[in-house]
């Protein structure tokens, strides 16, 4: 019996802000879609009930403080989540559950829902809303090409999370084309970063007889400077 990508919330709200349910993944028609997914990678039993793999419930629950729906009111947006427009179908696609019989298996059912829900018929176009910026384009990329999706990129590009500052993003998108470079370079960093950090925290290691970690984040032109 083949096991199903998503089950509905166990705990707490069946789904965020009431939307409507929605764990029919093959026939999924929505304009905004929510899923709850478990993070990190359980090696026993009792790593299965953490504070990562809880989250999704916690913010199912946490949401209804404040609003209890889509239709109402939010004062960060001075009105309506979704602005009182009933052509917007919003649902929540429940949650990918981890294996107890096979810890971390839980990553490829993750990555079979996004697939899946990157491939589908009803999407025409697909919006990059990560951070405007190399590690934000990379994830990105990352998983778009993971998922083996062709459909044009549009990219929203802001770096403030005023209303105003989205509403100007989303009508003004750019051709996802157009960052291309951008993730060209991302991916030279990320290179780099494996590769010369793999090669000197090694060297390091060896040459001061400790175990050193060397890369660009967590160290820095100082610690460059006294090596």
């Amino acid at each position: 019996m083949i096991k199903p990508l998503t089950v509905p919330p166990k705990t707490g709200h069946k789904t965020l802000l009431y939307s409507e349910l929605a764990t029919d993944l093959d026939n999924l028609e929505a304009d905004i879609a929510v899923l709850g997914m478990p993070y990190g990678s359980a090696y026993s039993a009792a790593d299965f009930t953490n504070d990562q793999t809880n989250a999704p419930t916690a913010i199912r629950q946490a949401t209804d403080r404040v609003v209890r729906s889509p239709g109402h009111y939010d004062f960060d947006i001075d009105g309506p989540l979704l602005q009182e427009r009933d052509d917007i179908r919003f649902v929540d696609c429940g949650d990918v559950i981890a294996d107890l019989a096979a810890p971390g298996s839980h990553y490829e059912r993750v990555e079979a829902v996004v697939r899946k829900i990157l491939t589908s018929t009803q999407i025409s176009d697909v919006v990059c809303a990560t951070d405007a910026g190399r590690e934000g384009e990379l994830i990105f990329r990352y998983v778009y090409e993971a998922a083996g999706c062709d459909k044009p990129v549009r990219r929203l590009w802001i770096s403030s999370l005023t209303p105003e500052a989205i509403r100007r993003g989303f009508a003004s998108l750019r051709d996802g084309r157009d960052m291309d470079p951008l993730a060209d370079a991302a991916r030279g960093r990320s290179r780099a970063d494996w590769l010369v950090g793999m090669n000197l925290s090694r060297a390091c290691s060896l040459a001061f007889d400790e175990d050193l970690s060397v890369d660009s984040v967590g160290d820095g032109t100082l610690t460059f400077a006294g090596v």
